[in-house]
């Protein structure tokens, strides 16, 4: 979950349709690296996810410019409704819902 949380759309090329995971959010909102030299690696994506991400990028610019946030290479993809990173909290323990306890909005 961290490492989904974590990433930032500097991580994201969506040309080449590959995301970059070399960062993390903890579960006391930092970010941080992976836990092992093993977690830093390319991620290859297919068509779809890629037009589908290509798309929540431009919706999410759109959203964060009404708040006054220019969206850049160190905005959040899973941002906060107030463009920053999740409280990962609110993402911790069990209930059947994997894992998340409450729900945020983007």
């Amino acid at each position: 979950m961290g490492e989904v949380l974590g990433l930032s759309w500097g991580g994201v090329d969506l040309h080449q349709s590959c995301i970059q995971v070399s960062q993390q959010l903890s579960t006391y909102g930092e970010i941080t690296h992976p836990k092992s030299k093993a977690g830093i690696r390319a991620i290859f994506i297919d068509a779809t996810t890629a037009a589908h991400l290509e798309k929540w990028e431009r919706l999410q610019a759109i959203e964060l410019l009404k708040l006054g946030i220019k969206q850049n290479d160190s905005t959040p993809v899973c941002c906060s409704d107030k463009g920053g990173w999740f409280n990962v909290q609110n993402y911790q323990g069990g209930g059947g819902h994997g894992g998340r306890k409450g729900a945020s909005t983007v």
